[in-house]
């Protein structure tokens, strides 16, 4: 008779059998042999698969995110205009110079800190599907739970890093947008508001999504 106490979970997952849309064979297996072993919950590696695809996907967006900063990276006139140069009595465009220099401050920086948080957000989170498959790979289940539970404040730092980047960048293009649209006059900032009008619709959406998806999924 078969001892499901002695054999390694490790064995069993190595034998899982997989079909399309089903569970795979061998979960009852693996759920006997952990209840054998004194667990309560065996390792499903499907599951494990779809965290890891999750955690891709965050990288995937971040560097998409970061090419995009950096091409409006490229189209930011790093210069602040000297108003000593415009005639006194000019007070229109005094003032518009003084605005394009604050508004030219803004974008340099939220761009800079888009660049710098999808940079983050795609390292750390294409390293911890990295190594996490590669411990699954190798059949390491044990070492890829350990690794994936050390690593948790890695990961939540890297979600607040692609948070950043995704509200920097909404910043930084409207500004650029802005400061690259100033032959079209007054018309220009009709549409600052409109962009500035639609990305505050996006975070709207944006930060609902989160809510729900922290109240719903993690809030256990």
């Amino acid at each position: 008779m078969l001892n499901l106490a002695t054999i390694p979970v490790k064995t069993a997952n190595c034998l899982l059998i997989r079909s399309p849309g089903k569970q795979p064979v061998s979960y009852a297996l693996s759920t006997a042999i952990a209840l054998a072993k004194g667990g309560t919950q065996p390792f499903v590696m499907d599951r494990a698969a779809l965290r890891l695809d999750g955690l891709s996907a965050y990288a995937i967006v971040a560097s998409i995110l970061l090419n995009a900063a950096l091409i409006v990276y490229g189209t930011i006139l790093k210069e602040v205009k000297d108003t000593k140069y415009i005639y006194p009595n000019d007070v229109s465009a005094i003032k518009t110079t003084q605005i394009e220099n604050i508004i030219t401050i803004v974008a340099s920086f939220s761009n800079v800190i888009c660049i710098l948080s999808a940079v983050y957000t795609t390292l750390v989170f294409s390293l911890i599907a990295l190594y996490s498959k590669t411990a699954l790979g190798l059949g390491l289940d044990s070492q890829f739970v350990a690794f994936f539970s050390a690593t948790s404040f890695l990961r939540d730092s890297g979600f607040r890093a692609f948070i950043s980047a995704l509200v920097s960048f909404q910043i930084s293009f409207i500004s650029a947008v802005f400061l690259s649209t100033s032959k079209l006059g007054n018309a220009r900032w009709i549409l600052a508001w409109c962009g500035i009008f639609g990305s505050m619709l996006s975070s709207l959406s944006l930060f609902q999504i989160l809510g729900s998806a922290k109240s719903l999924l993690f809030s256990s």
